[in-house]
């Protein structure tokens, strides 16, 4: 009895030979080849079938391969605190370049309340956070990449500025809050009562602080203090040397009391300052000019419970040598039309960008401020508070200043709606006499 399957093969071994016969007719000699070394021609279709897959792999897009683990699926590119977590060890490219502190400051309304700063990068993975009552984040270690922050209030609210660049030249991120960042719920239901001692009080709270019986009209029990830190180092302002003898004081911002006073010995100290309150430094020291913080924003802290701030104050010597000034003149402008509301702020890049200047634009000539600095000084500036509708412009090149009049352009991104105008006042006595303009 025949077999079945051979009858098969050498039915589609038939085909083959016709197809190599054909060939053969348009002049390709593939069939001698089969014939003289005895190769079977149904080797010839499945090599064609071979070489397209071949091709159609090299083609493909190579995509993150993932494996399914635990609740989820990690791919190569996740990062690996989440994946170990989700699928055991992985491999991540290390970030590359010189890391470098980034600082991201808030601007807006008064600072009522804890904001949480949180970083991203350009996929929008979580990279770190920060929670406090201040003006400026201060992230340590971040490496050179694409990264966007985001601002999250006590209301719920969240903003998040573009993604940008950083490095450690351009090392600022500007977030300007919503104006109801703070707005929370009073009046929480509690028990036989009402508890409003807190803002956004929630009902196992209520319990805890107030009881199940006690109104609203209760006074709240005496709070307990908690107490945060500020590491202070005094340094000469020309050398960097630490400064031996410095008598450092701690002042509240709202109503300049004061709130500790220490004499530093080789330049450094803890202050240790009642928690829930912003305060500002001053010090003093024999041969050098009085270092004033009240309106320096890198010397104003919100103190948080069991925080530490790291501070540093640099003071000029009374004796050195008052170099030249120069005239910086910052315009800032929304296409072609100037703007003429917002705040101006002016960073010294030798000095980690530290806060130099700051003024209103609604001060200014046509959307142009001038400040005085220092010759050689090279200098950065940004929009800090933008006009609403209008986010703010980050740090501007650096410019090295000379005797001449140095200048800086910015340019505001706004949405559509945001017109810019100016406002001419006329006064006029009763018989329409002009008297003044503005």
């Amino acid at each position: 009895m025949a077999n079945p399957l051979a009858g098969i093969y050498n039915s589609i071994n038939d085909k083959c030979w016709d197809l190599l016969d054909w060939l053969y007719d348009k002049g390709i000699p593939l069939a001698e080849y089969f014939e003289k070394y005895n190769i079977p021609p149904i080797l010839f279709p499945l090599a064609i079938i071979l070489v397209i897959a071949l091709i159609i792999w090299l083609l493909l897009p190579a995509g993150a391969p993932v494996a399914g683990c635990g609740d989820g699926i990690c791919g190569t590119t996740e990062t690996c605190g989440t994946c170990a977590q989700d699928c055991g060890n992985c491999t991540t490219t290390p970030p590359t370049g010189e890391a470098f502190m980034l600082i991201v400051t808030v601007t807006g309304p008064a600072l009522n309340g804890d904001v949480t700063v949180s970083l991203y990068d350009e996929n929008q993975r979580y990279i770190t956070d920060q929670s406090g009552r201040k003006a400026q984040f201060k992230f340590y270690n971040i490496y050179p990449q694409k990264i966007s922050a985001t601002a999250t209030c006590p209301s719920g609210k969240r903003e998040s500025s573009t993604l940008q660049q950083v490095d450690k030249d351009k090392n600022q991120i500007f977030l300007n809050l919503p104006m109801d960042c703070f707005d929370t719920v009073r009046n929480v239901e509690c028990g036989d009562g009402r508890c409003d001692y807190n803002l956004g009080e929630t009902q196992a709270n209520c319990y805890a602080d107030c009881g199940p019986e006690i109104s609203e009209d209760t006074p709240p029990p005496p709070p307990i203090e908690q107490y945060g830190a500020i590491d202070i180092t005094v340094v000469d302002a020309i050398t960097g040397e630490p400064i031996d003898i410095v008598l450092v004081s701690a002042l509240r911002s709202s109503d300049d009391i004061l709130e500790d006073q220490k004499t530093l010995t080789n330049g450094h100290a803890t202050f240790n300052i009642r928690s829930g309150k912003e305060v500002y430094l001053n010090a003093i020291a024999d041969g050098y000019l009085p270092f004033l913080g009240m309106d320096n924003t890198s010397v104003r802290v919100y103190v948080s419970p069991e925080g530490m701030e790291f501070i540093t104050i640099r003071m000029m010597p009374s004796d050195a040598p008052l170099g030249a000034q120069g005239t910086l003149e910052v315009c800032v402008t929304r296409g072609d039309e100037p703007v003429l509301t917002g705040t101006v702020s002016v960073f010294d890049v030798t000095s980690g960008n530290q806060m130099l200047r700051q003024s209103d634009l609604g001060t200014g000539i046509e959307g142009c401020l001038r400040f005085t600095v220092d010759v050689n000084k090279a200098v950065k500036a940004a929009v800090t508070s933008p006009p609403q509708g209008c986010t703010p412009s980050g740090f501007s090149d650096t410019v090295t200043i000379t005797e001449d009049v140095s200048r800086i352009s910015l340019n505001l991104t706004c949405q559509e709606e945001v017109e810019m105008a100016a406002v001419r006042v006329l006064v006029r006595d009763r018989f329409n006499r002009l008297l003044t303009q503005n």
